[in-house]
């Protein structure tokens, strides 16, 4: 009996609906053996060391969202995106926050865990009504919302010193 030898096939294509196909059929409830753990872990890193992560994660599906639109102006956008970017956009910022924790004015109430606008409202409101508890006092208070402050920073030194931090974090915590 005589086989012919093996030859390389230029023409493997993988598509995307065969891959759809098996994903579709993994069960969920199985766990994942450390290939595939390891591989994310080491394909993190390497995005974290370049400052760089990979174009097709960066790309998103806009879908209209809305409660109870009675116009097109009701209407609001959510970005779906990637869930391997999800992943490490977390484990970024795990990383940031545990950098800034405790380094925080303690009047700050944006961007901090079980704090929110409600609790800066809450907090001037005491103070004020504290302060008009004294005779023939009076108040002015200012309340900025900077909410959209950081849409106009220079994206690219933002950029620097969050490569800087992560490179702190990772040759500090990290030993690969």
């Amino acid at each position: 009996m005589h086989k012919d030898p093996l030859k390389p096939q230029n023409d493997i294509v993988i598509s995307q609906e065969s891959v759809i196909s098996l994903q579709k059929r993994v069960n969920i409830r199985k766990s994942a053996g450390p290939d595939a753990l390891m591989f994310f872990v080491k394909l993190f890193q390497i995005c974290a060391e370049r400052g760089q992560i990979p174009i097709i994660w960066k790309t998103s599906t806009i879908i209209p969202k809305s409660k109870n639109a009675k116009e097109l102006s009701d209407y609001g956008s959510v970005a779906l995106i990637s869930l391997i970017m999800k992943i490490f956009e977390k484990l970024t910022e795990d990383m940031v926050v545990s950098f800034i924790d405790g380094k925080l004015d303690p009047l700050q109430f944006a961007y901090q865990t079980g704090k929110c606008v409600d609790d800066a409202k809450l907090f001037n409101q005491d103070k004020v009504f504290r302060h008009l508890e004294t005779p023939k006092s009076d108040a002015r208070i200012l309340f900025a919302d900077f909410s959209l402050a950081f849409n106009k920073m220079q994206s690219h030194i933002l950029i620097t010193v969050l490569h800087r931090i992560l490179n702190y974090l990772l040759s500090s915590y990290c030993c690969f």
